[in-house]
């Protein structure tokens, strides 16, 4: 059983930070969602573009890497000492800083990475069905491609 003083320390201490950083996350990585899936699904199922059939299944290739070892080989490729860094001080000289990937920017990074297909689909589905639908209505109305 947990006593109330240690309850009471977490709450005054503890908990207001970890609701803080979670709303963060929950805000981020949906910002990122958002823009990823939607936008991409709305390129995809509006443009004609060269390589637009391979965009389609790279668009959805992050799914099948679970998210545990997608976060680990971004933590292993980002990280001060890691080959991204080292290529860009060591090979072409430019002194950048990027983002500590352990920090709550990584993890937006990381889940946005993750979790975007799943809204892709969703949104790629819905456009072709609207694209679809539009046409038949174009069609009906007299328009001849």
């Amino acid at each position: 059983m947990v006593s109330g003083s240690t309850l009471t320390h977490l709450w005054n201490y503890v908990l207001t930070d970890y609701i803080v950083t979670t709303l963060l996350l929950c805000f981020g990585v949906g910002i990122g969602v958002f823009i990823l899936g939607v936008g991409n699904a709305w390129l995809i199922a509006n443009y004609q573009f060269p390589g637009k059939a391979i965009f389609e299944w790279a668009l959805i290739l992050p799914l099948a890497v679970p998210a545990y070892v997608m976060a680990y080989l971004f933590v292993d490729f980002l990280q001060h000492a890691g080959p991204v860094q080292t290529l860009l001080r060591e090979n072409l000289g430019l002194i950048v800083s990027l983002p500590d990937p352990r920090s709550l920017g990584g993890a937006i990074w990381t889940f946005t990475m993750c979790l975007y297909p799943y809204v892709y689909l969703v949104a790629r589905t819905s456009f072709l069905d609207r694209s679809a639908r539009f046409m038949e209505v174009a069609e009906t109305l007299g328009y001849t491609s």
